[in-house]
């Protein structure tokens, strides 16, 4: 590659962004398929249920179940739009990503353009589904294994999907969580004007060698075409005569 290349501490901050959109895409998915067999378990129960109304013991251990079940959704989807929200600014589209010419510091916006607010909202973030699978395991506890609420809980079975959507939501947690960290420490060590300072330089470059190589081929394309025009000359043929009579 013979463009420009960034700094090394270009690279560590462009890793940190990276990282953040890997836990966002890994928070979105640890929310959407939970959110999904809920849905279709709530319709399933829904036929159930139809038939059990009569029985009056079992309504409020019912009524409990659908509550949770009701509040996990609002919670997923809550996390689907923050984890959608977050992919989309750090992969720093331009309706996420607006530079103020006027202002070196950085792009235009409250929520997403100071990183010790984002900081905070990761760990936010982080914290909430690591006390969401905390409250999953217990409702799965304290419910039975056959329960429509612990089979949403779980992928690919009880044993095997359980540990593995545990897993998936430790790790999850986790980066996200670190993510957080790290940028609300970059944000209190001010490193936030140096990584702009070092994008708006690096995007400069860019441009400037995105423009050197349309001239470089825009003069070979003319010298070209010159060697052609020549190569008629010389050999008598072509529309060369043309300029003579002009």
């Amino acid at each position: 590659f013979d463009g420009p290349r960034k700094s090394p501490c270009h690279l560590l901050f462009e890793v940190v962004r990276f990282a953040a959109i890997l836990a966002s895409l890994m928070m979105f998915f640890m929310q959407a398929i939970p959110l999904l067999f809920l849905l279709f378990s709530s319709k399933s129960n829904d036929g159930d249920n139809d038939g059990k109304k009569s029985n009056k013991n079992n309504d409020y251990g019912d009524d409990d179940e659908v509550n949770a079940q009701l509040l996990q959704r609002f919670i997923r989807i809550y996390l689907l739009l923050f984890c959608t929200y977050f992919i989309l600014v750090e992969l720093q589209l331009p309706p996420f990503f607006r530079r103020n010419n006027n202002n070196n510091n950085g792009s235009n916006g409250a929520l997403h353009s100071h990183w010790i607010l984002r900081g905070f909202l990761y760990t936010f973030i982080g914290l909430i589904g690591m006390e969401q699978d905390i409250a999953v395991k217990a409702t799965d506890y304290a419910s039975s294994s056959s329960s429509s609420f612990a089979k949403a809980t779980s992928i690919l079975g009880p044993d095997y999907g359980s540990m593995f959507a545990s897993l998936f939501t430790s790790i999850t947690t986790y980066i996200m969580i670190a993510v957080g960290v790290v940028y609300f420490v970059l944000g209190v060590l001010c490193m936030q004007p140096l990584y702009d300072r070092m994008k708006r330089d690096y995007d400069g470059k860019v441009r400037e060698w995105n423009r050197k190589k349309k001239e470089e081929k825009n003069w070979t394309k003319e010298n070209e075409k010159y060697r052609k025009y020549e190569d008629d000359r010389r050999e008598g043929r072509g529309e060369w005569y043309d300029d003579l009579e002009s």
